[in-house]
């Protein structure tokens, strides 16, 4: 217990509080300050409660100030030390694990801390270590004298899109078996956001902590090929090598959170770039590039039909080509505006649409891939039909608009959690791109420019209880095809 409570326990609960600032529209808890005359009355009460609904614990995870702008000085040293004293109380044998995420934890809380009391989570440690090594968070000292795990962050907000950083995450890691900062590191973890997708790269950092030798990635992929389609192939190899020295390694000095994220899900502007608000978005790779890994797959895709992780990966890497040629379409429509030309921006902007309309198809191929899959799911978790749509509305806005029209706008949560899905790019993201090309073209016309208001064509599609099914529709391998070919204006057979 870390001193969390009501926004209004002072009223309702007589308790002398430290109002938290919002978060982005949202009222944060307040803090009963650990030093506070009924602090330890508190914290009895929540691990009686929280043994008597989970048995007793000996790892206890909190974090007190975790991204956290509070109202008034906080003693981060005696903090520490009581919350770490309740926590003994109720168990001796209790070890306090905290995330290590921008200033979290903070220093002055855990210097005076034993070793073997905490477990401090390096949260990303293939992207910003602060373990001691450089990086943007880099701590010098490290972790101090206390024991930490090297984890795997990789995605935030389970957005969609290849992305890795392979060379990166085998310096890293490698780096711990000589660096005397880490001799307090006592495991590993995967600390993602959202785990259903580039199965590749947890495969890889599920796999190091198991082997001694230092290896490649060029080496550690051949082998891993070979056990996720269970054959051996040149083309696949070809195809994987362009990915691996590309999408999947994004270098040290870019710090973006997750994928180069899908153009087709940003709120449409004159300098789309990243989707939600703190990506930290920085090109890296060379777009065309899938393209070519997709066209390489596609030529053996015939051999290995019903090899259900080879269509999931060749659904997916088809799927990243049409969004990054989507980018490129993007931009030649944003050219041809400023440059006042009608015929060549009518030309692009029907294109985008198009490739639009083409990934949603091609997306629905797979479950995976299908925004019913993710509704069906939520709904499925309410007993009645009251919890049901109230689960489903949940799910519609936590991957679109976050919230209330302010935490959407001016909080800047709109799209943090967005998904390049089959039917909602249908019927949500392709309706926001129609909508603004429309608003240009006019423009053109010599009609005066409107600014849409994208909350209130946002907002519809979070109410709707328009089922969405989770069941594949089409053969992935003939659509992928089929939609390789249209995009790319190929005349291959493959």
């Amino acid at each position: 217990y870390s001193g969390m409570v009501p926004h209004n326990a002072d009223k309702k609960m007589g308790l002398n509080i430290t109002e938290s600032a919002p978060w982005n529209g949202f009222t944060r808890p307040a803090i009963l300050q650990p030093f506070d005359p009924r602090f330890e009355e508190m914290a009895a009460a929540y691990y009686k409660e929280q043994e008597a609904l989970f048995g007793k614990a000996n790892y206890y995870s909190m974090d007190p100030f975790h991204e956290s702008k509070m109202i008034g000085e906080i003693d981060y040293d005696a903090a520490g030390q009581i919350i770490m004293k309740t926590m003994k109380r109720v168990n001796p044998k209790a070890v306090w694990v905290v995330q290590a995420w921008d200033k979290n934890p903070q220093y002055d809380m855990i210097k005076n801390l034993k070793n073997g009391d905490m477990l401090i989570l390096d949260l990303f440690s293939e992207c910003r270590p602060q373990w001691g090594i450089p990086s943007l968070w880099q701590r010098k000292e490290g972790f101090i004298h206390h024991n930490w795990a090297f984890c795997f962050l990789q995605n935030f907000g389970a957005n969609v899109g290849l992305h890795g950083r392979m060379d990166q995450l085998l310096k890293n890691f490698y780096e711990t078996k000589t660096n005397p900062l880490a001799k307090h590191m006592t495991g590993f973890g995967l600390t993602m956001e959202g785990s259903e997708n580039n199965p590749v790269m947890f495969e890889l950092m599920s796999e190091l902590p198991w082997r001694p030798e230092k290896i490649t990635k060029e080496e550690w992929l051949k082998d891993y090929l070979v056990a996720r389609y269970g054959v051996k192939d040149e083309k696949i190899e070809q195809a994987w090598m362009i990915l691996a020295n590309e999408i999947y390694n994004c270098p040290r000095g870019n710090n973006q959170q997750g994928p180069h994220e899908s153009i087709f899900c940003g709120r449409p502007s004159l300098t789309n770039f990243q989707v939600s608000s703190w990506s930290k978005m920085k090109n890296y790779y060379d777009p065309t590039t899938t393209a070519e890994a997709a066209r390489l797959m596609l030529e053996v895709a015939e051999k290995y039909r019903g090899n259900n992780n080879f269509e999931y990966d060749l659904v997916d890497i088809v799927r990243q080509a049409i969004a990054d040629r989507g980018r490129i379409v993007y931009n030649h429509t944003i050219a041809d505006f400023k440059n006042f030309d009608k015929r060549s921006f009518d030309k692009n902007h029907k294109e985008f649409l198009n490739l639009l309309l083409l990934q949603d198809k091609l997306l629905g191929t797979r479950k995976e891939f299908r925004v019913g899959n993710w509704i069906e799911k939520a709904r499925k978790l309410g007993n009645t039909p009251e919890e049901k749509d109230l689960y489903e509305w949940n799910a519609r806005v936590q991957i679109t608009t976050w919230g209330n029209r302010y935490c959407a706008d001016t909080g800047k949560l709109r799209d943090y959690a967005h998904k390049e899905w089959n039917g909602i790019l249908k019927d949500f993201y392709y309706k926001r791109w129609k909508a603004y090309w429309g608003t240009l073209k006019d423009q053109l016309d010599g009609k005066p420019e409107v600014i849409l208001d994208y909350y209130a064509m946002e907002e519809p599609w979070t109410l709707d209880k328009t089922p969405y099914s989770s069941t594949p529709e089409g053969d992935a391998i003939n659509v992928a095809k089929e939609v390789y070919n249209l995009t790319f204006n190929s005349t291959m057979s493959f």
